[in-house]
């Protein structure tokens, strides 16, 4: 069967995740719906004043509890309606092994969670 970029692109399980999050963008601190994630971002539902085009960056902060906490640097990927997706561009290594530890206990698949974050290795290594 011949290959396409579509099919060979790498998928990302994500984890339904609903909670309070805050958005740092264009200077200004929102408070946003997180309402799941993955190794390569989240998809939030962002308050109605919030403003964002495809491409523009910002800060995911999400507090699971002292002293732990996810901090990923974004980017706005899609936005339709009440949703916006967002990329991850870059994670701190503490923040990686919180979401890790948070996607397989919600995954429920140690193993899926291991080679996922191992293709997340990999592509970060290879750019």
């Amino acid at each position: 069967m011949p290959s396409n970029s579509h099919s060979e692109r790498r998928r990302f399980s994500r984890a339904d995740f609903h909670g309070s999050a805050e958005l740092d963008w264009q200077g200004q601190r929102f408070l946003v719906q997180l309402l799941d994630l993955s190794l390569k971002g989240a998809l939030l539902e962002p308050p109605a004043d919030w403003q964002g085009n495809t491409g523009d960056a910002g800060r995911l902060h999400l507090r699971l509890g002292e002293p732990a906490q996810i901090d990923m640097e974004v980017e706005l990927a899609h936005r339709h309606a009440d949703r916006a997706g967002f990329h991850c561009r870059r994670i701190d290594i503490d923040s990686l092994g919180h979401l890790r530890r948070l996607l397989e206990l919600n995954l429920q698949d140690p193993n899926l969670t291991e080679r996922e974050l191992q293709q997340l290795l990999d592509d970060w290594v290879g750019n």
